[in-house]
């Protein structure tokens, strides 16, 4: 029985498209992170339509804090102008950290070099804003973390070995309210995979603040250590 359903399950493969292989991971992928989040306790959302009104769920309680900002994966600078607009306080700090030459391998949906924008890094009017180039793993060892009353972290380098590097390294400064956000949390064996192993190893408990439909994007606030 299992041999006759493998033939049956390769035979639909080789009819499928590209395009429809995809969408069936993506769907493999949601229906593990559903099961992922139940184990994690993660139960009481708040689903919004857009990834810019997760981002407001965390706005609307930091907006006049002292807030270090830290984007990893920049790309062209939309998430980093949208937030420079909304948090108000002039002693914010907006930091981007992006080799702008695009990802160092391939992963998901995802080939290596993909967002390259030739070295290029965006041009936002705000002195607060500074973008530290090159890939996460040479620049973040030379960063000297600046004091602040809000961490907010902005995880949208899509891989899981980069995701889990910063994550790693950030470990002593995530604490109690300070805010993580996934930009494709959906892909299991990326973000998720690289977030599940930071839980662990840290043992720190994380609140759902809000997502999309499909956990596409996710923000957490971290709210202390289980031990």
């Amino acid at each position: 029985m299992r041999h006759f359903v493998l033939i049956v399950l390769c035979g639909i493969g080789k009819r499928l498209s590209k395009a429809n292989l995809i969408r069936i991971s993506v769907a493999a992928d949601v229906i593990k992170i559903g099961a992922w989040m139940v184990d994690h306790g993660f139960f009481e959302w708040i689903v919004v339509e857009k990834r810019q009104m997760v981002w407001g769920k965390i706005v609307d309680k930091v907006e006049n804090e002292k807030v270090l900002y830290l984007e990893f994966g920049v790309y062209k600078g939309y998430a980093t102008n949208w937030w420079s607009k909304r948090l108000l306080n002039p002693r914010t700090m907006i930091h981007g950290f992006d080799s702008f030459e695009g990802l160092p391998e391939s992963g998901a949906d995802w080939q290596s070099g993909q967002f390259d924008v030739g070295g290029n890094l965006p041009k936002i009017n705000d002195t607060r804003v500074k973008f530290f180039k090159g890939w996460f793993d040479k620049t973040l060892p030379k960063y000297d973390m600046p004091e602040h009353d809000v961490l907010v972290i902005n995880m949208d380098a899509d891989i899981y070995s980069s995701t889990k590097y910063v994550l790693d390294y950030l470990k002593p400064f995530i604490k109690e309210g300070t805010y993580i956000y996934f930009d494709e949390l959906y892909c299991s064996e990326h973000e998720a995979r690289a977030f599940h192993e930071f839980i662990k190893s840290t043992g720190l408990k994380f609140k759902p603040v809000a997502t999309t439909a499909g956990f596409l994007a996710c923000a957490f606030i971290c709210t202390g250590s289980a031990k």
